[in-house]
Order: C-alpha cells, then structure tokens, then sequence
C-alpha cells in the first residue's frame, strides 16, 4: 500500500513538472458563455422546434390522407356490392323469363303432340317449338346485352 501511495505521489509531481506547475486547469475563452453563443442556442432550439412542428403537421396530414384512401375504398367496395347485387338480381329476371319461356314452348309442343296424328303436323309442331325457343333465345341475348357486362371489383 505504502508502495502504491509512492507511485501515486511521483506521478503526480511528474505531471506537475511537464504540465507547469499548474495542477488547476484553466477555463478557455472559447467556452465561456457570449451574447453570440446564446443567440445561436436559442436559433438552434427554435429551428428543432420548428422542425418537431413540421413532422408533426406532415405525420397529420399523412395520418388525414390514408384515413380518406380507407373511406373511398369502402365506398368504392359498398359500390361494388350494389351494383353486383343489382347486376345479379336482373340477369336471374333474364334467366327467368327465358326458362318460362322455353317451358311454355314444350309444354305446348307436348299437349298439341298428343292429339295429333299426321307426319305433317307433328313437323309443324316440332318448328313451332324450335321457332319458340330461337324467338326465346334472341330475346334473352338482346336484353343480356343490354344489360353490360358484370360490375368489376375494385382494385385495392
């Protein structure tokens, strides 16, 4: 320990030599408080206050953004339904009519085929019900066409 405390004790007069004699270190020009070093402090904090202001407001106006992307797309989606309803509860009328149709034209062809008797009414018979059924065809053609393709999904 004594030992300790002599290494100690020349190192410190070593130092003491080689730094001056002067064991107290002194305080520089350059870190003693100006007027001017206050005002940039005082620019600076006001620019990080600026700049915290700033990514606030764009984090806002970002957070607005994506709150009315999410609102168009619900609305775009409500759409969606709608008109697919819309579309589907038209063509199932379409279908409808058309199947009523087609049904009419061969029940008819099967009560006339029962009383007849000739080749030559059978075969008006039959052409009666094929000219039924093209008649039924058109008419659901056209009005599909009328109706436009299916809505489309909106895309995400």
């Amino acid at each position: 320990m004594k030992k300790l405390f002599k290494s100690s004790l020349t190192l410190l007069m070593v130092f003491s030599i080689l730094s001056g004699g002067n064991l107290v270190a002194k305080a520089d020009d350059a870190t003693t408080p100006t007027v001017q070093n206050t005002a940039d402090a005082n620019a600076a904090k006001q620019a990080r206050m600026a700049e915290k202001a700033a990514k606030k407001s764009a984090k806002e106006v970002a957070k607005q953004a994506k709150q009315a992307a999410k609102a168009a797309k619900e609305k775009a989606k409500s759409d969606y339904q709608n008109a697919k309803k819309i579309y589907k509860e038209a063509k199932k009328a379409i279908d409808d009519k058309f199947k009523n149709a087609v049904k009419a034209a061969r029940s008819a062809f099967k009560t006339a085929k029962n009383s007849t008797l000739t080749p030559e009414q059978l075969n008006q018979l039959v052409s009666t019900r094929d000219s039924a059924i093209a008649a039924a065809t058109a008419t659901r053609d056209s009005e599909m066409a009328a109706l436009g393709a299916a809505p489309v999904k909106p895309v995400n």
